[in-house]
């Protein structure tokens, strides 16, 4: 049991569940299946391949990053799996293999289009791991595109509103991930350190998106192709404002614990825990992407997500800590 803890650590296996949310919100905004009611769902199978495709990818993610990064977490971080010695790095590296191997499997029997997307995703997730990340600026927008890449591994082809939702999530979930990265880098003192330059830009970025998504809901309100949003369309659809105000509780919250909770670590485990808090918010996000679509059932799944990533993270937490292991936050 013990060595499968530390796979699971490798995997940070909780967060997994924020990125099947994520493919899962998408596949639902996008319909298409056997009954259009609020609480119709997409086929069991499908939803399984995409929980599986997303498990593969963001493995393959963790896996890649600790196994490149094993001889700095040797220095800085000796009771991660790798440089603990609880995972041999071959094993590490055959793992990431084996993840990715299974994801692009998986996703070929999916679709071809399915297939693209998930592997434009890998390339971009080993990108990212094998150098990309050195570079501040373009590793932290490049973790924001592999989320929005990634959640899109069902979403090809949508149209109409449908096609507006799954593009908005796709484009919230990258801000919010890139601004997320953004706070954790600053939090645990990485280095490269970011210049004022460096800040400058993805603050321009990042705000730039976000005046997008807003025309872009003002767009999916509107009753026409105008810029203009109906306000009898508002007060029908209320369900639209899910997103936004997702999103204002979702940087409220990181801010309040992040200033006041006395029990978190100092240093750079702070920005590690703001970093793992940030993601478990996703699903959050995923619930007001089914909201704002009107699928309850999809609010419904991404709750049951919730409760188990939560049930999952504190399974591992316990048994850390009663082998003996590190108490701190689950490294993210």
């Amino acid at each position: 049991m013990r060595k499968l803890v530390q796979y699971l650590r490798l995997m940070r296996f909780p967060l997994v569940f924020t990125a099947v949310g994520d493919a899962w919100a998408v596949r639902w905004l996008g319909g298409g299946f056997d009954g259009e009611g609020p609480w119709a769902m997409p086929p069991a199978g499908q939803l399984a391949m995409l929980a599986a495709v997303s498990f593969g990818l963001y493995g393959l993610g963790m896996v890649l990053n600790d196994a490149m990064d094993a001889r700095r977490d040797a220095a800085t971080q000796p009771d991660k799996p790798i440089p603990s010695g609880a995972v041999p790095r071959w094993t590490a590296d055959l793992l990431a293999g084996s993840l990715w191997l299974a994801a692009l499997t998986v996703a070929w029997f999916y679709g071809r289009a399915t297939f693209g997307v998930a592997f434009a995703a890998s390339v971009l997730i080993v990108g990212y791991d094998v150098g990309l990340k050195s570079i501040p600026v373009v590793g932290l927008l490049l973790l924001g595109l592999i989320r929005a890449v990634q959640c899109q591994i069902s979403g090809v082809g949508y149209a109409g509103e449908a096609a507006n939702l799954t593009l908005w999530a796709s484009l919230f979930l990258f801000t919010h991930v890139a601004a997320v990265s953004w706070i954790a880098y600053v939090l645990e003192g990485k280095q490269p350190a970011l210049s004022p330059a460096g800040h400058r830009l993805l603050g321009g970025l990042i705000a730039t998106l976000d005046l997008g998504l807003l025309l872009l809901l003002s767009l999916t309100l509107s009753e026409s192709d105008g810029l203009g949003v109906s306000l009898g369309l508002l007060a029908e659809r209320m369900s639209h404002l899910a997103i936004p105000l997702s999103a204002a509780a979702a940087y409220l919250f990181l801010l309040l614990r992040i200033l006041r909770s006395r029990r978190w670590p100092t240093g750079p485990d702070k920005g590690r825990m703001a970093m793992r808090m940030g993601l478990m918010w996703l699903l959050v996000y995923d619930a007001a992407f089914c909201a704002a679509g009107g699928r309850w059932s999809g609010v419904a799944a991404m709750a049951g997500l919730f409760v188990l990533m939560l049930a999952a993270s504190r399974w591992m937490l316990k048994m850390r800590r009663g082998r003996g292991l590190s108490n701190g936050p689950i490294p993210g």
